[in-house]
């Protein structure tokens, strides 16, 4: 029988590996899953989120005052962010989120209009000013305006300038105008023009907005813990 004589010199071809055919085998897909919280951590963040409407108005109170109004707004944005991201990753839900952000906005926005407001329309005293110098800086819409002022009966005040709500330009400098003073100091005069009616609409405002925000906040609380998130 004739024998078959193997091809000493022709190599014998090996499959390509799926790489060397430009695939690439699929990796597995890790879960982008948050790790669940345990009871108690849902609790205590729920608790925690709950206080956030303490602190928005509690710093918008501080805000009335020039000498801490940047950090404390700064702060009260901080604290708003904050409880929303904790609503978010309790609640898992589109819908308790926006509920959240309309009403955290609402009680971040009211406490200080309202704070001057009241205590304006209580003990403000209507005081004679001078403008002693009058400073430019600008703003998106065109020049924005604040006037140093110095009272006419010679007695110090507290926080001397006045910003773009009774300061229109350079034609102020030298004027008299008449302002609002608080007496203790904490806030800084305001147009003695300015309407302060309407506080009950805004404390009912307030109240309302920080129910629902509450409401929400244990809302979000009680689906974690159904869910197990």
């Amino acid at each position: 029988m004739p024998v078959s004589q193997k091809h000493p010199n022709k190599k014998s071809k090996r499959p390509l590996n799926p790489e060397h055919r430009g695939l690439r085998t699929a990796k597995p897909r890790r879960s982008k899953k948050l790790p669940p919280l345990s009871a108690r951590a849902i609790r205590r963040w729920t608790w925690i989120t709950a206080l956030a409407p303490v602190l928005l108005i509690g710093l918008g109170v501080l805000a009335g005052n020039p000498d801490y109004g940047g950090a404390a707004f700064f702060l009260d944005v901080l604290v708003l962010i904050i409880a929303l991201t904790s609503v978010l990753l309790l609640a898992q839900s589109g819908w308790l989120f926006a509920g959240a952000m309309v009403l955290g906005i609402a009680v971040l926005a009211i406490p200080l209009p309202l704070f001057k407001a009241e205590l304006m329309s209580r003990q403000g005293v209507r005081t004679e000013v001078v403008v002693t110098a009058v400073h430019t800086s600008k703003g998106k819409h065109g020049p924005v305006y604040s006037c140093d002022l110095r009272r006419t009966d010679g007695k110090p005040l507290k926080h001397p300038n006045i910003g773009s709500e009774d300061c229109y330009g350079k034609e102020d400098l030298g004027e008299t105008k008449e302002v609002l003073v608080d007496p203790s100091g904490w806030l800084g005069p305001m147009s003695a023009d300015t309407d302060l009616d309407g506080t009950d609409l805004g404390v009912a405002g307030l109240v309302v907005a920080t129910a629902g925000f509450e409401r929400i906040v244990w809302l979000s609380g009680r689906r974690a813990q159904r869910t197990g998130r």
